[in-house]
Order: structure tokens, then C-alpha cells, then sequence
């Protein structure tokens, strides 16, 4: 598989998958929108290179996964 477009991942995601994703490769607008989608199957996501994000939009990204702690933030 090619690299996955936004509206395969949240396919993979409402079908209860979990994924991990790269900071680097996303828009912070999309990675809330896969967490968003996360949200409703209580799906993992883990954010590699999440260093390349500001706080406020961690704090977007974690809001939209419905702060039940299903988004995890590699920060390493």
C-alpha cells in the first residue's frame, strides 16, 4: 500500500483499527481529524515526531479524541 490518504486512514479507524502516524507527514488539522474519527470506536493513535507540534494543537489533537487518552504523543 501506498502512503494512506486522510480519508483511508479514518476508513481504517471507524473500522476499529488503530494506527500510528507520523507528525511530519500530517497537517495538525488532519491528525484531529483522525482523532476525531478515534474517537467513536475508541481507537489508539500514536503520533511519532509529535515535537513538531505546538502545544495548542496537541491539546486540539487530544480534544478531538475525546480525552479518554486513545491519542498518544511520541515526543522522543
Amino acid at each position: 500500500m501506498n502512503q494512506p490518504t486522510s480519508t483511508q486512514l479514518q476508513t481504517l479507524l471507524l473500522a476499529g483499527g488503530s494506527l500510528v502516524v507520523d507528525a511530519n507527514n500530517m497537517t495538525a488539522l488532519a491528525l484531529q481529524t483522525l482523532a476525531f474519527a478515534a474517537k467513536t470506536n475508541k481507537s489508539i493513535i500514536i503520533i511519532k515526531n509529535a515535537n513538531k507540534l505546538t502545544s495548542t494543537q496537541c491539546n486540539a489533537i487530544a480534544f478531538a479524541g475525546g480525552g479518554q487518552g486513545n491519542i498518544v504523543f511520541d515526543f522522543s
